[in-house]
């Protein structure tokens, strides 16, 4: 297995993205709310990613969270109570990496912050079985 076949690296690169998304938004002002929400939409694309390598699934190259949820409800038909979370923050990766006219709200990268939160832990408490080490749940980190 090589390392992009590893699970528990990928959902602890996504806790990683998480916890810098969670400081952003906490320390510093004014928000970066791009940058924020860049974060948050990382974190849940590699907590995805996580699960799909943890059921012996292989990973394409795509940003499309909804396309990866979709991926993951074939397996736990429990994600689709994530799918308008991905529809939402898909669209933000764009938003965030390049200069646009369109402008992010605190309350988007909030509700984002919130939706990773959820996502990430649900998928973690998912990968259980396949990790050896207990990553962190965002829930703990977010308030």
């Amino acid at each position: 297995m090589n390392d992009s076949e590893n699970a528990l690296d990928w959902i602890s690169y996504a806790y990683e993205d998480f916890r810098s998304a969670s400081f952003l938004f906490k320390e510093l002002y004014p928000r970066p709310l791009e940058i924020i929400c860049y974060h948050c939409q990382q974190a849940v694309e590699k907590a995805l990613k996580a699960f799909l390598i943890a059921k012996g699934k292989s990973i394409q190259k795509t940003h499309d969270l909804t396309f990866l949820s979709q991926q993951c409800e074939e397996i736990n038909p429990s994600f689709a109570n994530y799918l308008d979370i991905c529809e939402v923050l898909t669209p933000l990766v764009v938003r965030a990496r390049y200069p646009s006219k369109t402008e992010i709200s605190e309350a988007e990268a909030e509700n984002a912050l919130k939706g990773a939160a959820e996502i990430y832990d649900f998928v973690l408490a998912q990968c259980q079985e396949h990790t050896e080490e207990e990553p962190a749940e965002c829930a703990e980190n977010a308030e």
